[in-house]
């Protein structure tokens, strides 16, 4: 089993997380993207392993993607996967904006894929917004 469990703390912009053996999570900083490690094996692999988290300091505008592993492992007609490279590219080029986001990558997988998706395919997609002068946020989930 894989699992990615995350805390977001609003009060210092910061993300907790413990991931499994899960697929990628990636966190795009304006036109930076970059892999968030894994931080253990697949649950279940070992009565003995031991499982770590890590802490990933956010800042207003980042937009943390967590996806199982059906967008990496997308191939195209001739059998290549798309991989974390590939991925990556694609959440550089799209829209900052979470559900902009989403849609174009499902999209892109659909294409790349020829529309024959073999593996699921989940996505979060958070983004970090500012603190109003009034300390309240100014967006909530859409859904």
């Amino acid at each position: 089993m894989v699992v990615f469990l995350g805390l977001l703390d609003d009060r210092d912009l910061s993300l907790r997380y413990a991931s499994a053996g899960h697929g990628p999570a990636y966190l795009r900083r304006g036109s930076d993207v970059e892999q968030l490690p894994v931080t253990g094996p697949v649950v279940g692999l070992a009565p003995e392993n031991t499982f770590f988290s890590t802490r990933v300091a956010l800042q207003p505008g980042d937009t943390l993607i967590v996806a199982t592993d059906g967008l990496t492992e997308a191939r195209d007609n001739t059998g290549t996967m798309l991989q974390d490279e590939g991925a990556m590219r694609w959440i550089r080029s799209s829209s900052p904006e979470p559900q902009p986001l989403a849609d174009d990558l499902v999209r892109r997988v659909s294409v790349y894929s020829g529309g024959r998706i073999a593996d699921d395919l989940a996505l979060l997609v958070i983004q970090v917004t500012p603190v109003g002068a009034s300390g309240e946020r100014r967006g909530r989930p859409e859904r």
